[in-house]
């Protein structure tokens, strides 16, 4: 069936209109978004019979909203497989029906709505905010309460006979979860649960969170690019402003506070995506790291505002960098020659750009073309002779908050400005990650723990939300 007629049958509040513009703006192949509207399609014809055999579930309304939010946040790259059976065998019988790597956003899942909502709902993984009374087994209650809910959730896609957890044993790999999760719904109060999945934190817990931290911070450092983040924290806890709070806060490099970890200096760092060198240089010294991401970033690339040059795509942008376009009028600017500015080899941003360069030979610059400080390569922009056409590259909250805007302009990237809204929705195509990194041998409880737990909270998100950053967690 067409897209088309899909959408036509939809007859739920516009999720056809928002669906559709999500799905503009995500590099499927038409198979997959027609598989997802599909998938739509029958939760929409099959939602009143699933609701029927239900404790307690979801409206349609809010159901639908969840999984369209999840597609958009937390699914970059869906991929259809072709099982591969061996002669005789029935597809059926294979328990695993789909791959996911959270990280990167990527599904890869056999061509069938059933399997790709269990997909989406695995890839989207709910916090559990669990009361403090309830810490001890927090990490039993979370792993349960997700499993149970996908497996509750995905049910809508099946045919019903009247008994709400009636499947046969192949259709659903967490059986047991199902059940569990059904009888403590009827058991308990299923408000409880409703709580706890859908991100209403335990006010209590978050104000004790707080108590433990109050004067009692882990000694935290970081990337320059993270003075703001720190200073977040601070503002928060102390009352101040960002500015003054900005005042109070040193951090040496991404480099220097990576170092600093290692070797004890600090306890806790905020930084960029770690380098290869950098975690075997942690492997060497026998450190197993936890890495957290905590606010969502960008990296960008900045020129001159009298450059008439606004948009370039990724390919332009790895060519000037390969050195083979060397003159802005190949790009529909000025005859002038590109001056491209690059940072020194241990910087965050640096290893931003290799990842970005990955497959690509990264031209070895000149050492009057490497610079050391992220707001030299914003100075050297804004303000040198030859800054007009000049181009170099930071990250988004750094060059947006830090640095006076009146001198550099931010490249449109595949015709996509990065902005705090672009970030946020996706859009904008190089979504970076700022990290909370830390020695994973710190104990439960520990005020590292604590503050990279708070930070998680709706509240720490607000803090960061303040202090610039993209949050990667809604707030309200």
């Amino acid at each position: 069936m067409a897209k088309e007629e899909f959408l036509a049958k939809f007859k739920w509040k516009d999720y056809n209109n928002e669906l559709e513009t999500i799905l503009e703006k995500k590099d499927f192949s038409s198979d997959v978004k027609n598989l997802l509207l599909s998938m739509f399609y029958k939760m929409e014809n099959g939602y009143a019979d699933y609701a029927k055999t239900k404790m307690d579930v979801l409206s349609k309304q809010e159901m639908m909203e969840e999984i369209i939010q999840d597609v958009k946040e937390h699914c970059n790259k869906i991929e259809l497989l072709t099982p591969l059976l061996k002669e005789g065998e029935n597809s059926d019988k294979k328990s695993v029906h789909y791959k996911i790597k959270k990280k990167e956003g990527y599904i890869e899942v056999f061509p069938n709505e059933k399997d790709l909502l269990k997909a989406i709902y695995a890839i989207s993984e709910r916090v559990i905010y669990v009361p403090e009374k309830y810490k001890t087994v927090e990490k039993a209650i979370q792993e349960f309460l997700n499993k149970g809910h996908i497996a509750d959730s995905f049910e809508c896609m099946r045919d019903f006979n009247g008994w709400s957890w009636y499947t046969a044993y192949q259709e659903i790999e967490q059986v047991s979860y199902n059940l569990i999760y059904q009888n403590i719904r009827i058991l308990t109060n299923s408000e409880i649960l409703n709580d706890w999945i859908n991100h209403k934190e335990d006010i209590d817990y978050v104000e004790k969170l707080r108590e433990k931290l109050k004067g009692n911070f882990p000694k935290m450092d970081g990337s320059t690019s993270t003075i703001p983040l720190e200073a977040g924290i601070v503002a928060a806890f102390e009352g101040i402003s960002q500015e003054e709070a900005e005042a109070k806060i040193k951090h040496s490099t991404t480099y220097g506070s990576f170092e600093n970890l290692l070797e004890g200096k600090c306890e806790l760092v905020f930084v960029p995506l770690l380098s290869d060198e950098q975690k075997k240089a942690a492997a060497d010294k026998g450190i197993e790291l936890e890495i957290v991401p905590i606010t969502k970033e960008a990296f960008v690339f900045v020129i001159n505002p009298d450059n008439t040059v606004d948009t370039l795509t990724q390919e332009q942008i790895r060519k000037i960098y390969t050195g083979e376009i060397k003159n802005w009028k190949e790009l529909g600017g000025d005859d002038a020659e590109i001056v491209a500015y690059q940072r020194d080899e241990t910087s965050g941003s640096q290893n931003n750009m290799k990842v970005f360069m990955k497959g690509y030979n990264l031209i070895k610059a000149k050492q009057e073309f490497i610079l050391e400080s992220m707001n030299s390569i914003l100075d050297v922009i804004a303000g040198y002779d030859n800054g007009k056409y000049s181009i170099g590259y930071s990250v988004h909250a750094y060059a947006r908050n830090m640095y006076n805007l009146a001198g550099i302009k931010f490249v449109k990237v595949d015709g996509v400005e990065p902005s705090y809204k672009t970030i946020e929705d996706g859009t904008y195509p190089l979504i970076d990650y700022k990290y909370a990194i830390f020695n994973k041998k710190e104990a439960e409880g520990s005020n590292v723990r604590n503050m990279v737990e708070w930070l998680l909270t709706s509240e720490g998100q607000k803090a960061m939300s303040n202090a610039g950053y993209v949050p990667v967690k809604a707030t309200k």
